[in-house]
Order: C-alpha cells, then sequence, then structure tokens
C-alpha cells in the first residue's frame, strides 16, 4: 500500500510512458499508443539518477533547483 496521501506533489511515469512511440518513414509520422516501447527506460532513470546527483552536490545547482521547484 503506497504510504503517500493526495496532497502531496509527486512524479513518475504512468504506462503511457513506456507504451507509446513514434514511428517516421518517408517523412511521415505515426505515433503508436499502447504499443510495445522503443525506450530503454532502464537508461532514463539512470540519467535521471545522475542528474539528481549532480544537482545535490553543487550548491549552486541546488539552489537554482531549490528557488525553482521546492
Amino acid at each position: 500500500k503506497a504510504r503517500q496521501s493526495s496532497s502531496e506533489p509527486w512524479v513518475g511515469l504512468n504506462c503511457a510512458g513506456c507504451h507509446s512511440t513514434d514511428i517516421s518513414y518517408r517523412g511521415s509520422e505515426l505515433t503508436v499508443d499502447a504499443g510495445a516501447t522503443l525506450a530503454n527506460v532502464q537508461a532514463i532513470f539512470d540519467e535521471v539518477l545522475a542528474a539528481l546527483r549532480r544537482t545535490s552536490d553543487d550548491g549552486d545547482k541546488f539552489a537554482r533547483f531549490a528557488g525553482n521547484v521546492l
């Protein structure tokens, strides 16, 4: 059971984060919803975590983040 209330701000992916893709062919583009993904979701999470660590470790970056987000 999730231990969060509905008043807490959260961010995350829903199903469309993985199960949507764009296919380009001869100048046309088609969005496929609810299909297989071509995304490397683990790489996305790894990059987000690395960015959060860099922000946490850099006082100037964290101050900008805190001023804009927190």
